[in-house]
């Protein structure tokens, strides 16, 4: 991986990691360091990558980075999403933030977090970035059944926990 690669995932993937990392978080400061830091790590280790699984390896030690912060400082703070925005003002992108009204998008903030952590990456991986069940697998390293199979459950929870408090989860 030279630097015109690396220039170019960075313009790619950037705004897709740091929202991933950023429902991990809630912190927008702390999401765009745990993003840079895994893009530097990225390239630290550019001899090795093969770049066929350059996404999802970069997502992998986002979310690994995500975790340990959280391990760490025992983040839990709920963060809303901003109505029909993600947080570089862009127009929504991912099927549940078009899904969920303003007013319901703090209630599902609070239903994503609880999630158990296996649901909650998927959901964060597939919905919220965009990624395919393939590349979600790879970064998780699980098989894309697995993917598939925790994604439907993951959205039937978010549906109950909805549900149980007036609104409806669209599951498309």
């Amino acid at each position: 991986m030279d630097e015109i690669a690396m220039e170019r995932l960075f313009r790619q993937e950037y705004r897709r990691l740091f929202n991933v990392l950023l429902r991990r978080v809630w912190n927008q400061a702390i999401a765009d360091e745990l993003t840079q830091e895994s893009f530097l790590r990225l390239w630290q280790i550019r001899s090795t990558i093969r770049m066929e699984t350059v996404t999802p390896l970069l997502f992998r030690i986002g979310l690994n980075l995500a975790r340990r912060h959280r391990y760490r400082e025992g983040l839990r703070a709920a963060l809303p999403w901003h109505a029909g925005r993600d947080l570089h003002g862009e127009e929504p992108s991912s099927p549940v933030d078009q899904r969920f009204t303003a007013e319901s998008k703090s209630l599902a903030n609070v239903a994503i977090e609880a999630l158990p952590g296996r649901y909650r990456e998927v959901i964060l991986m597939t919905e919220l970035a965009g990624m395919d069940y393939r590349d979600v697998a790879v970064a998780l390293r699980i098989r894309e059944g697995t993917v598939a199979s925790r994604r439907h459950r993951a959205l039937d929870k978010l549906s109950r926990i909805l549900r149980e408090k007036g609104y409806e989860l669209d599951q498309r």
